[in-house]
């Protein structure tokens, strides 16, 4: 029987396009020792789509400071 292929993980494709970095403040991930958040760039309170274009890795602090703003520092 063929197998079907696996849908791709949007947490493993969204962290290898960032190349492992949070994607506001560049900081790599791997070397501080904690899991990154998938982030809404345009947030799902204000119509945002899980669409891999609007998923963002963010380290917690950038995370937390953007919040559900359009933007952040």
């Amino acid at each position: 029987m063929a197998r079907t292929p696996r849908k791709p993980d949007p947490r493993e494709t969204v962290e290898l396009r960032a190349g492992h970095r949070c994607e506001y403040c560049l900081a790599p991930q791997p070397v501080t020792g904690i899991r990154y958040h998938l982030e809404h760039v345009f947030p799902q309170s204000l119509g945002g789509t899980d669409d891999l274009e609007n998923l963002a890795l963010a380290c917690p602090t950038c995370n937390y400071y953007k919040s559900n703003h359009l933007l952040a520092i």
